[in-house]
This record gives structure tokens, sequence and C-alpha cells, in this order.
């Protein structure tokens, strides 16, 4: 992905070590968020945060609330949208009696399984392309022009990709830019959105909600998740992830004032 800038370090338990500036980056980038204290940057992996630190790196769209794996209770609701994601996407498949197993380790051999079944094309050298498959395709490299060809699933310029172009292509997925890179078409078009990238730098910005919570009923997937009357909400924005957003309150009839990078700043760490 070649994350370029690096977060300051606020986990206590992450000392001077070779993987300290590459967690850094991916904490930059909003891929590893740690538990809001520490990192645990020497402990395994588990399954289920395997499959969000990926569907955070290659900004897979969040699935449904629930899967069909037998032990579905056993997975943690942070987790929980991008394993359904996963499983809705026939990226994983769950271990024997069908159960997902998500506080299990993950192994070298399903990490590997995982980016096959994601990744259609991974570009690692300059020249015209035409990438294969319909799933992720990662340009890694500068030089590259993209030619005649249906990109239905996510375009990921890495950060090192720079100008990238795309000439006489169909361009219907997202396309995620990543630190400075860019997509400048020819003769192409593009349905599927763009984003600034997991670690921002891009272009574009996604559009805010205008207000929120919505009167229930009226909630939609892009504006806010579950209004409960005893005053708790949670709310599901439409910023893209790891992005910093900002508010304003309203309170009664009062208007809210347009936020800037003054207002408060929502912590994110430890939701979605």
């Amino acid at each position: 992905m070649d994350y370029q800038t690096k977060a300051e370090n606020n986990f206590a338990d992450l000392g001077t070590a070779y993987y300290t500036d590459p967690i850094l980056r991916v904490a930059q980038a909003g891929i590893m968020q740690g538990d809001g204290k520490n990192v645990r940057p020497k402990d395994k992996i588990t399954r289920e945060e395997a499959v969000s630190m990926l569907a955070r790196a290659l900004s897979v769209t969040v699935g449904g609330s629930s899967t069909n794996f037998a032990d579905n209770s056993r997975i943690s609701s942070w987790a929980m949208s991008n394993v359904a994601a996963f499983a809705e996407n026939g990226y994983i498949a769950g271990r024997s009696g069908n159960r997902f197993e998500p506080k299990a380790n993950i192994t070298r051999a399903e990490v590997v399984k995982l980016l096959d079944n994601m990744i259609s094309d991974y570009i690692t050298e300059s020249g015209t392309v035409t990438p294969k498959g319909t799933d992720i395709v990662i340009v890694k490299t500068s030089g590259v022009t993209l030619n005649k060809t249906k990109l239905s699933g996510t375009v990921v310029l890495g950060g090192k990709a720079g100008e990238v172009k795309a000439t006489d292509c169909e361009i219907t997925g997202k396309v995620v830019k990543i630190h400075n890179s860019t997509l400048v078409t020819s003769g192409s078009t593009s349905t599927g959105g763009s984003t600034g990238g997991s670690s921002g730098g891009g272009s574009s910005a996604p559009a805010a909600p205008s207000a929120y919570p919505r009167t229930k009923g009226q909630e939609t997937s892009k504006s806010l998740g579950v209004f409960n009357y005893d005053m708790t909400y949670f709310v599901t924005l439409t910023a893209q992830d790891g992005a910093d957003i900002y508010y304003e309150i309203a309170e009664g009839a009062d208007k809210a004032a347009v936020p800037t990078t003054a207002s408060k700043k929502f912590e994110t760490y430890q939701y979605r």
C-alpha cells in the first residue's frame, strides 16, 4: 500500500523496534487501531482482527449485522460487519462445522488464501496494462496506464503510484487514492465514486450527513443506524475509514454551526 505518513506514537506498549514505523504507518491510515491505549505488537492476530484490518486496508464495504456461521454469537460486535462482508463476498469460509472461530489465531496459509480471494490483479511494473478479474486491483508502481477494461471492483492506487491513467475503461467500482496518487481518465467512464484512501491525501472528500439523529423510520445506511428514545444512539458515518470527523451540536430548534477543524473531534478509536 506504500503508506507515506506515520501517526504519533500514543501506544503505551509500542517501543522502538523494527516493526515500530510500519505499525505507526498503518495506525495513521486507520487500519491498526489498538484498544485506545495498547496495540499489542507481539501478539498473534486472530481471525476477526485480521479480517477487520484487511477490510480497512482494502476499503471493503461493510456487510450485515450477522453471519450464517455456526458460532456467529462469538464474533465481536466491532468485527461483525467486516466478517459479514467477507462472507458475503466469498472472501472467507468457515473452518470445520461451518465455524468461523473468530478468536482463533489466523494462519499464514489462511492470510494468503484471503488475499488470493480478494485481489484480482497486483500491478508492480510500469506500462500499459489491461487488469484481469473483477475484484480488487492494486496499482503498486508509477507510470501505469489502465487500458480498455471493465473495473467493477475496488481500484487501489498505492502511495507511490502517482498519476495513473485510465484509457477507454469502464470503472464502476470505488477508486481509493493513497497519499498523492491520482487517476486521470481518457475516454473512460466512472460511476463507482472515489475516496482519498485509508491514509487520506486524496483529492475528494466524502459527503457528510446533514444532521443526525434522524426521525425514527427515516434513517438510512448512510445517515443513521439506530436511534433509541432513551437518548442513546448509534450513527453510521459516511466518512472514509480512518478520517478525522469534526462536529458541532445543535439542541432543540437551534441550527448547528458548520464544523471546522477547530470544532470538536469525534473520537473514533472504539467505533467504526
